[in-house]
């Protein structure tokens, strides 16, 4: 008897996390298929044009490896009873999370069974709510990863400098842009992998936004080497009622009106110090709009194969901090290399007569069924 309640509870479990894991998945890509309509016009969907390279095409020569990778690594961390605070601890940021569950149209081209898919997308939704204990889907706009006195205690010794003065503002916002550029240019357009934007908080003064830049020197470019820093948070305060927005995938601030003149301090940190005086940001500027200037014209130098290349050692570094808990080599596999330079045309064939044609058709499609085809493309439960 006890046997059969024992094995009635654990269906009653298997049950309840089933429900839970399509409430989730259908959840994601409702969001999945907005971004994607609301980001590309007709034209856009049709041509699948991201810079350099459409993330589409450059999945099919990773996507096996890398699914497999993460499924290894994930299965890994239980069986080596890895505790979930260090996996957060080591992920740091759940951007990095969001979007590497954007990807789960890797899943789709990959060897892993059902099963297996699905185990790889319910342990990423386990790691996302320890991040994200308040709104998993940042549905109210924000994206809280701290209380208060993690903010109190993250917000200690530092100088904030009133935006008053022009030429203060101005250098600070130009700064800010060059940081958003920069990871764009080093994570293409999933530059969430390099910042996290969280919020809002709130404070006597009026209201904290919180923009954290990490993994600025990845190992897959040479060039990152000549950034003197690696890390920059930034500390936003602006006027009570300034209509800021902040959504799931972390790609930027939705709003519908200017904020920017709403702010009314701004406090740094370069690599876990303190800027004390606001000259100091110059240098750290011209330091960063000289390497974006040298890392544009490398990757601007680079051919189809090579970018390809590019993308999918970026989408491996992704992974690496999973990857380093158990101490698995993060980097791409031979087999991703004789993807790209020994089947090219094999698999590029399959991407002009197969996948870039299926959005071509897509693009003309109307909207309810534009969004089935997408629904289709990324639901790993396919």
């Amino acid at each position: 008897m006890e046997w059969r309640l024992s094995l009635t509870a654990r269906k009653e479990q298997f049950t309840v996390g089933k429900i839970e894991l399509d409430r989730n998945l259908n959840k994601l890509l409702d969001i999945i298929i907005e971004s994607v309509l609301v980001a590309f016009t007709k034209e856009d969907l049709a041509k699948v044009s991201l810079w350099p390279i459409p993330t589409p095409q450059g999945v099919l020569y990773w996507a096996k490896e890398w699914s497999k990778k993460l499924n290894h690594v994930l299965c890994l961390i239980d069986k080596q009873n890895v505790s979930r605070l260090k996996v957060k601890e080591a992920l740091k940021y759940p951007s990095r999370l969001v979007h590497i569950l954007w990807r789960i149209d890797a899943l789709q081209r990959s060897d892993l069974n059902r099963e297996e898919r699905l185990y790889v997308v319910r342990k990423l939704f386990g790691y996302l709510a320890d991040f994200r204990k308040k709104d998993l889907w940042c549905e109210d706009g924000k994206n809280i990863l701290w209380n208060f006195k993690e903010l109190r205690g993250n917000k200690r010794g530092l100088v904030f400098f009133l935006t008053k003065d022009e030429r203060r503002r101005k250098l600070f916002f130009n700064l800010e842009a060059s940081l958003f550029l920069y990871t764009e240019l080093i994570y293409w357009a999933n530059h969430p992998l390099g910042h996290c934007f969280h919020g809002l908080y709130g404070n006597e003064k009026g209201i904290v936004l919180v923009k954290e830049y990490f993994d600025l020197k990845p190992e897959v470019w040479d060039f990152s080497k000549n950034l003197s820093f690696s890390q920059v948070e930034i500390f936003e305060v602006y006027k009570k009622g300034t209509k800021i927005k902040l959504e799931f995938f972390e790609r930027g601030i939705r709003t519908t009106e200017s904020f920017k003149q709403n702010l009314l301090s701004f406090a740094l940190k370069v690599d876990e110090k303190v800027v004390n005086q606001a000259e100091d940001i110059s240098k750290y500027l011209e330091n960063l709009q000289d390497v974006i200037k040298k890392g544009g014209k490398f990757v601007q130098s680079l051919n189809k194969k090579q970018l390809i290349e590019k993308h999918a050692q970026y989408w491996f570094y992704a992974i690496k901090p999973l990857c380093d808990l158990v101490g698995e080599d993060w980097h791409p596999p031979q087999a991703v290399r004789d993807n790209i330079y020994k089947k090219y045309r094999k698999i590029d064939t399959i991407w002009q007569n197969e996948v870039k044609r299926s959005f071509e058709k897509m693009s003309v499609l109307p909207p309810k069924q534009q969004e089935r085809a997408l629904r289709d493309y990324f639901d790993p439960r396919s």
